[in-house]
């Protein structure tokens, strides 16, 4: 037993010397840049709300995003390793959506709401799937707020909007 121990240990160093080290390379996964920056127009609104974009921003992320992102994940099965990509994507469109609001100065037109959704889209067919991407398809078209808090964002109407406000006056 002895002399086995010993055996062990003398050739444990050779064995470990010897023994090929495997690194193994991780697929790159695409990570998508976030314009939280600063709106470089001047208009009513930006003389009005000059860090607008950044306050609501930081808002919509702490109130919406979280529950968003992880509904969304959890129904596509996004691997852990895409959950920093979809992140972005998601902040991202927040953010676009924003700096187009600002810019309409503080109206978002139909047609730039369409744009940073459309951005969305082409952002998360990257990173999903196909069969991810149908999925995520469903979750970005549920409008209760139930799945997707960020659906008011994707299906805002200037015009329920404008009606909304002239029966509260």
């Amino acid at each position: 037993m002895k002399a086995l121990g010993l055996l062990v240990i003398w050739t444990l160093p050779f064995c470990a010397a010897t023994a090929e080290t495997r690194i193994e390379e991780l697929p790159e996964v695409p990570t998508f840049p976030v314009n939280n920056g600063p709106v470089d127009v001047q208009n009513t609104f930006t003389k009005r709300n000059p860090y607008y974009k950044q306050g609501a921003g930081t808002f919509y992320e702490t109130a919406y995003l979280g529950f968003s992102a992880a509904k969304l994940f959890k129904l596509v099965d996004l691997e852990f390793a895409k959950r920093v990509g979809g992140l972005d994507i998601l902040r991202g469109f927040i953010y676009d959506w924003l700096d187009f609001d600002v810019r309409d100065n503080g109206r978002i037109t139909v047609e730039h709401c369409e744009e940073a959704v459309k951005a969305m889209n082409a952002k998360f067919r990257r990173l999903l799937s196909p069969l991810q991407y149908k999925i995520y398809e469903v979750w970005r078209e549920d409008d209760s707020g139930e799945v997707n808090t960020l659906s008011f964002l994707i299906h805002y109407d200037p015009k329920l909007v404008e009606e909304r406000g002239a029966k509260q006056q």
